[in-house]
């Protein structure tokens, strides 16, 4: 199997799905769109003309998932774009919202304990309400030996698929602004079976995880998620085996990781 036989990406990429209605309030938003994240007191309103900018400073946990919803009932496009802060001032880009609605969402992981927010009202003017809401225990599977929390999260998901495992390799980190295939030659010995773990930071909405030996698939995991894993037994030893990881749908970060899983 190539990589091209990957499913490709959705050309409407909107998790909040095709023409919805606008909401009436800033949960509305989170009831809708945001099942499972809770509201935080980092809340406020501001007019804004068109074509103006306000930017707004949140304050987050390291480790722990954020979104952030704007609603503007009087802008036709009202956008968001989130950039983390570190203490130097370097910024980094987490996520956006560039659709053309006045009612903006931007899901992240923070690495960082800044997070700046950018309203762009890009047709209409008016007041705009925008509120930070958090996934509760998000921060709890962040502890670990790297510094970035997506790696951690990615051990503690490889745990959670198969205790018993170990690491054969560091993990892998890749990013992508949008839909991308990646493919990773691996050497694994066929003298013991593995699992390929993998997981996305808050932006990634979709991954597919597929592995192939000599062009041939073996393993794949196509089910709609950020979180895919894949188990299985190589059969000859000296076959070139690829780790295909597929974003289908969403931006941000993604870990990989190999275990080996022991004997059949």
């Amino acid at each position: 199997m190539s990589p091209a036989t990957l499913r490709p990406p959705r050309l409407f990429d909107d998790p909040r799905g095709v023409a919805p209605p606008p909401p009436a309030t800033l949960d509305d938003i989170a009831e809708r769109f945001l099942r499972g994240y809770t509201g935080t007191p980092q809340r406020g309103s501001e007019f804004i003309r068109e074509d103006d900018v306000r930017v707004h400073e949140l304050v987050t946990i390291p480790g722990a998932c954020y979104a952030v919803a704007a609603r503007g009932p009087r802008i036709d496009d009202l956008d968001l774009v989130v950039r983390e802060v570190a203490v130097d001032g370097r910024e980094r880009w987490r996520g956006e919202d560039l659709r053309r609605d006045g009612w903006p969402v931007v899901e992240w992981c923070a690495e960082m304990a800044q997070a700046r927010v950018t309203v762009h009202a890009f047709d209409g003017s008016g007041t705009y309400e925008l509120g930070l809401f958090v996934l509760p225990g998000s921060e709890r599977a962040v502890r670990g030996p790297y510094e970035e929390p997506l790696l951690n999260r990615l051990l503690h998901a490889a745990g959670t698929v198969a205790p018993r495992a170990h690491p054969v390799s560091e993990p892998v980190r890749l990013e992508a602004a949008g839909p991308t295939v990646w493919t990773l030659p691996v050497e694994l010995p066929p003298e013991s079976c593995y699992v390929i773990v993998a997981t996305g930071d808050g932006g990634v909405r979709e991954l597919d995880l597929v592995v192939t030996a000599a062009g041939r698939e073996i393993a794949a995991d196509y089910r709609s998620g950020s979180d895919p894993a894949v188990r299985f037994c190589p059969a000859t030893a000296g076959d070139p085996t690829e780790v295909v990881v597929g974003l289908v749908r969403g931006s941000g970060t993604v870990g990989v990781i190999a275990l080996d899983a022991g004997t059949p």
